[in-house]
């Protein structure tokens, strides 16, 4: 086999070095875009668990507190994953929501009633979980991990229907008391049972009595 004449492996050395450090590069900036993807998934799932406890104890309404248990109980059971997941990749995720999301959580500690059920529905359920599908819409396919891109992609669905849950409740009436909302479609509740009126073309002895307060009751013969 002819040897490479030496200006040749110079020429190939050089190049190795000087792409070798931007392969490291573009290795760690994988394994960091990852990191913050999962790192934002935990994050926004630690605000809805912290701000559902708050409205499961302090909403003033039946589906707002109903809304408030689904979406403690299912970010509670997302972010079991999500720790599993991290504790296999090594990360660490955030053990509390964002500067931003603490100050929203205080704000709405301050509120009570239909001031606090309003804004937890606007802003936990609406504002954030629009903010957060969006962020993981975006963020999802340039994800390298696969088990990663695959825990967020079974996440979005869940949070999608949060959001159509919110947005239900924050419809007119949608925060009346479980039981008390208006009966515009559909049969009442509790109709008042109809009377069936009486058969004229059956014989007298036949007819059912009328009522005694018309004052027409029919003798027995």
């Amino acid at each position: 086999m002819t040897a490479l004449p030496r200006f040749t492996l110079r020429l190939m050395t050089s190049a190795v070095c000087l792409f070798a450090p931007a392969l490291a590069a573009t290795a760690a900036d994988m394994a960091k875009e990852d990191a913050n993807l999962l790192q934002a998934a935990a994050q926004f799932g630690r605000f809805e668990i912290e701000a559902g406890q708050m409205a499961s104890a302090r909403a003033s309404t039946d589906p707002v507190r109903e809304f408030a248990r689904t979406v403690t109980r299912e970010h509670l059971q997302a972010e079991t994953e999500l720790k599993a997941l991290a504790s296999v990749r090594k990360m660490a995720l955030p053990t509390e929501p964002s500067a931003a999301q603490k100050k929203l959580l205080t704000s709405l500690g301050q509120k009570n009633g239909k001031e606090f059920d309003d804004a937890y529905v606007r802003e936990a359920g609406i504002a954030q979980h629009r903010q957060g599908i969006a962020q993981l819409e975006k963020a999802q396919p340039g994800a390298k991990d696969a088990d990663i891109r695959s825990v967020i992609e079974r996440g979005l669905p869940m949070m999608r229907r949060h959001l159509e849950m919110a947005e239900k409740v924050a419809q007119p009436g949608g925060g009346q008391p479980t039981g008390s909302r208006h009966q515009g479609l559909g049969e009442a509740r509790n109709p008042v049972p109809r009377t069936t009126a009486p058969n004229e073309s059956a014989p007298p002895s036949e007819r059912p009595r009328q009522d005694r307060e018309r004052g027409t009751a029919v003798p027995t013969r």
